[in-house]
């Protein structure tokens, strides 16, 4: 399988895992974030991730809801800018710890 196809088949085993109620997203600065759901922007005809950061210590949400494009939440790091990133992605699933 080349590059290419494996970033694809990721990209949508990522995707499907938004919608698991289980699953934090460690934001590449180091944050962790809960994904409320996956909504459609009618004007931009573009897919927005919705949300929020989660409290590791609390344990529970923080108040502001967040919105990212659908393709920029899935992304990859940009390496040049941030060259000491220890992930690939620019948010990776984690299993949430009960």
């Amino acid at each position: 399988m080349d590059m290419e196809a494996l970033l694809q088949a990721e990209e949508q085993e990522r995707y499907a895992m938004l919608r698991n109620p289980n699953v934090l997203w460690r934001h590449f600065k180091g944050e962790l974030y809960k994904v409320s759901c996956v909504a459609h922007h009618t004007e931009r005809k573009e897919d927005l991730v919705i949300y929020r950061r989660y409290d590791e210590k609390e344990k529970k949400l923080k108040s502001y809801t967040h919105a990212k494009p659908l393709k920029m939440f899935l992304s990859l790091v940009d390496i040049d800018k941030y060259p000491d990133s220890t992930q690939i992605y620019r948010f990776e699933p984690e299993e949430m710890k009960k």
